[in-house]
């Protein structure tokens, strides 16, 4: 990418073309020009303000902003370069075909150089998983070849699969969610990055230990000029165990932890094997357990965060659940209102089962038992 553009060379590059070669009758791909969609509403940097507060309580609200002021900026770069660009096409023209461009385009290699291309027909299909067709362009045939994965029957609709996203990608970039987001095997795609603190401890000497630990063990803070206790972390929040789950539960551990504990888990810390699992991230002693109290204690504190959390949003778990079970010609929700609430009800479905885990271990790890013993 150049320094200049926030936005890929090769995403640009048929951005602009499109830009400056769309009021052309005679251009070679105006019959494709005239059938790319005039509405482009779905995507929520064209949201207004009402429909952007339905997904109050979000972190998916910032990313909407950010990526709409990366475009201004891209749109603004142009201009500069090519002075005349801005009398050809305006802001919103760019925003449309910089969505257009970002939710149609395939990347493809073509003699063994990687480019961007925009597909037609190709670029009609909806998305489904797993995936139904697979897409590559051949050399010898210097063609884009679509090739069924399944077997299809006469009228059966054609599906290609933008790949395994979490719902908040999947509006962003193309201006939908799925509503059952899972792969076969039921492992929940949505996923939450959010931040979180130590906060206040027994003692600032406690707080220090668990500071220093963090620190040895290549956790970092985002911001190390905040006090301590004010430090944020950044984890991912999913349904159940995978890819950076381990590393939270670890920080709510210590997060928790009383000095005892503490000190305990330090005695035996080099017995533990650090290695990391390149493929997710996660360090192997984070998967340590340091007592069954701590451990109860750990999972109450991330059910009462999840509870914050949801008190945040405009209509709550159950409220939402009741709308999108109502059959849609009878809901009377605009098509992204029910996007909006589809969202927001998955983001909820993550922090419903954070909540209702605690509910059910909590009471199960308090209990004494010999077999329950500190690590």
């Amino acid at each position: 990418t150049s320094p200049e553009f926030e936005t890929s060379d090769n995403i640009m590059a048929v951005v602009v073309h499109v830009l400056v070669t769309r009021t052309n009758p005679d251009d070679f791909f105006q019959p494709y020009y005239k059938i790319l969609p005039d509405d482009v509403s779905n995507f929520p940097i064209f949201w207004t303000n009402e429909e952007l507060g339905w997904l109050k309580g979000s972190e998916v609200v910032k990313r909407i902003k950010d990526r709409r002021r990366m475009m201004e900026r891209d749109y603004l770069e142009v201009c500069r370069k090519c002075p005349s660009f801005r009398f050809s096409s305006n802001l919103h023209d760019f925003l449309k075909v910089r969505s257009l461009v970002g939710s149609r385009n395939f990347g493809i290699t073509v003699n063994g150089k990687k480019v961007t291309s925009l597909v037609p027909y190709a670029d009609m299909l909806n998305h489904i998983r797993p995936p139904k067709t697979h897409w590559t362009f051949k050399n010898e045939a210097q063609s884009f070849v679509i090739k069924s994965l399944v077997k299809f029957s006469l009228g059966d609709e054609v599906f290609d699969s933008y790949g395994p996203k979490s719902n908040d990608d999947y509006l962003l970039f193309y201006g939908f969610v799925v509503k059952k987001n899972c792969d076969v095997n039921g492992f929940c795609r949505n996923t939450m990055s959010l931040l979180f603190t130590i906060g206040k401890q027994q003692s600032n000497d406690l707080l220090e230990k668990k500071i220093k630990l963090l620190t040895s063990l290549d956790i970092d803070c985002v911001d190390s000029s905040l006090p301590m206790d004010e430090q944020e972390y950044e984890y991912p929040l999913r349904q159940g165990i995978g890819p950076g789950i381990p590393g939270l539960l670890f920080f709510f551990r210590i997060k928790v932890a009383t000095a005892e504990e503490l000190d305990h888990f330090l005695s035996h810390l080099n017995d533990i094997p650090r290695c990391s699992d390149d493929s997710t991230g996660d360090v192997a002693c984070e998967s340590e357990l340091i007592s069954p109290l701590n451990e109860a204690r750990c999972l109450k504190a991330l059910a009462d965060y999840c509870k914050t959390r949801m008190k945040q949003y405009v209509l709550q778990y159950e409220e939402n659940r009741r709308i999108l079970s109502i059959p849609e010609e009878s809901a009377g929700l605009t098509a992204n209102k029910k996007t909006a609430i589809t969202f927001i009800h998955s983001e909820q479905a993550i922090y419903q089962f954070w909540i209702d885990t605690a509910e059910v271990v909590c009471p199960i790890l308090q209990t004494k038992n010999p077999s329950l013993e500190m690590v």
